[in-house]
């Protein structure tokens, strides 16, 4: 198979993530005429992933505010935070326990995620990276 004559690259980033599109040609012709028509359609791909990813921010940010305001609400109700546990007699550092679904890292919750290999939890850091409470 030999390569195409003509063929241009696209890479776009949405988030963290990045998208790359290549076109080929037999010529500089056809190969514009392919990307005057493709590009708006990509255009409105990365929109569509922009939006999503600014409703999974704003999402996020809203469970954090609802368990930030859960915190005071159980403390003004009686319902105090448990104590940490105790360390161990024996001068062994074990993990304490941490509530399933939460991140004892960064003190926020996780979500439950799964693909054909299992499940786990984890929560989206800052950077884009993700965080399984490890």
């Amino acid at each position: 198979m030999h390569e195409a004559p003509a063929s241009a690259c696209f890479k776009f980033r949405v988030g963290t993530m990045e998208l790359m599109y290549t076109l080929r040609g037999i010529d500089d012709a056809e190969l514009q005429r392919r990307i005057t028509a493709t590009l708006p359609t990509l255009q409105e791909v990365i929109e569509a992933c922009e939006d999503r990813a600014a409703q999974r921010a704003a999402a996020r940010e809203a469970a954090q505010a609802a368990q930030a305001q859960q915190a005071p609400a159980a403390a003004a109700n009686g319902q105090a935070t448990p104590p940490p546990p105790a360390p161990p007699s024996n001068g062994t550092a074990q993990p304490a326990s941490t509530p399933e679904g939460w991140c004892a890292l960064h003190q926020v919750p996780m979500e439950l995620r799964s693909n054909e290999r299992g499940s786990w939890w984890s929560h989206r850091l800052a950077d884009g990276s993700y965080c399984k409470g490890k």
